[in-house]
Formats: C-alpha cells, structure tokens, sequence
C-alpha cells in the first residue's frame, strides 16, 4: 500500500513540474523574464526526476545526476532571485553570495569528486541561503501598500518557493544526517512538498495578466 502511494505520488508531482511552463506558454508570459525563468527551473526539475525513474538506471549514474542538478539547482534559483529582487542593494549581495557558492562548488567537487559527500555541508548553507533571500523579499513586497497584478503573483511564487525549500531543510537532514536508509519516506516528503509548492506558484501564474506583461530588468 505504502509503496502504491509513493508511486502515484511521484508520478503526479513529476507531472506538477510541467505545469508552471505550459501556463507560461498558454497564457504567453513569456515576455516576463521572472516568470519564463520559472517555468523553466520547474521544467529543469520535472526532465531529471523522468531521468532518475528510468528503470535500471545506474547508482553511480544516479549519484552523478543528482549531486549536479542539485548544485546547479541552487545557483539556478539564487540567479533569479538576484535578477528579479525589489532591491538594489541585497542584489548586489547576493550577486557575490551566488560567485562564492560558485567557487565553492567548484572547490568541493575537485577535491572530493562528484559524490554526495562533496555536497553534504553546501546544500544546506545553500538552502539556507535561499530561505533568508525568500524572506527578505517577501518582507519587501508586504511593506507595500500597494501591489500591482504582477507584485500580487511574485507573492505567490515566492511564498511556494519558501514552503518547498523550508521542506527540503527537513528532508536534508533526514538524508545526510538521521535516516539516510528510509529513502522512500524522504522521498515522499520531497515528493508532497514540491507538489504543494507547484500547486501555490501554479495559482501565481494564473492570476498574472498578460496584457501588462513586460520584460523585467
């Protein structure tokens, strides 16, 4: 029964990852650079999750695949948070923050090879990273008084990327530093919070007018 379950629920968030690019493409958002780079970070996640189900794939294959994305998954999402903050001065921060991460990828991978052990201490201070950059930019649209049509949608995407990054915190310690065996119930809890985050920005793309959509920076 347990087993039944994650299936369909990896199949249905494998799924999920495909939808925030098909409502940029139905609803022609990609004029808005924020959003278009969206839909691709999702889309990115959904090709390497049908990669990682393919039957009789290799463990080392696997590992390689993995440790990649999610180096790059890191620096992928600090790059447009960067591009698209509400502030001048936290993204020339974040600017360096993103080059040094960088750099220390770079430094762990040539000394320790592409393994999860090289990623073990990075993805967290990686994640942590992106929850603080979340939440200051959240805390930068709610002191508004005011918020246009596209504000209102970034809103929403933010707060999903918030809820699927504050999951990943529980499923990263649950792999590398409690239960590294019970892969299928972290698995599931990575699963479930992805498609619940999908699901929030999903609602973000669909409220944003196309009509006043304009390429952003």
């Amino acid at each position: 029964m347990k087993d039944q379950f994650y299936k369909f629920i990896t199949l249905l968030a494998t799924i999920a990852f495909f939808v925030p690019v098909l409502i940029v493409l139905v609803k022609k958002l990609w004029q808005d650079k924020y959003f278009l780079f969206l839909g691709a970070y999702w889309l990115i996640g959904a090709l390497v999750n049908i990669i990682t189900l393919i039957p009789g794939i290799g463990s080392r294959t696997l590992e390689i695949i993995i440790v990649i994305y999610n180096l790059m998954d890191i620096l992928f999402i600090l790059w447009i948070l960067w591009y698209t903050s509400s502030s001048t001065a936290f993204a020339k921060i974040l600017r360096i923050v993103i080059v040094v991460f960088f750099l220390i990828e770079l430094l762990l991978l040539f000394s320790f090879g592409i393994n999860y052990e090289a990623i073990k201490y990075i993805m967290g201070a990686g994640v942590l990273v992106v929850l603080v950059t979340l939440v200051w930019e959240i805390r930068l649209y709610l002191q508004r008084m005011e918020h246009n049509n596209r504000e209102k949608s970034m809103l929403f995407i933010y707060a999903a990327l918030l809820f699927e990054y504050g999951s990943y915190i529980i499923v990263y310690i649950l792999d590398y530093f409690i239960i590294r065996a019970a892969h299928i119930d972290t698995f599931l809890i990575y699963y479930i919070s992805t498609l619940i985050a999908i699901m929030i920005a999903s609602f973000g793309f669909l409220i944003r007018k196309n009509k006043d959509a304009l390429v952003f920076k």
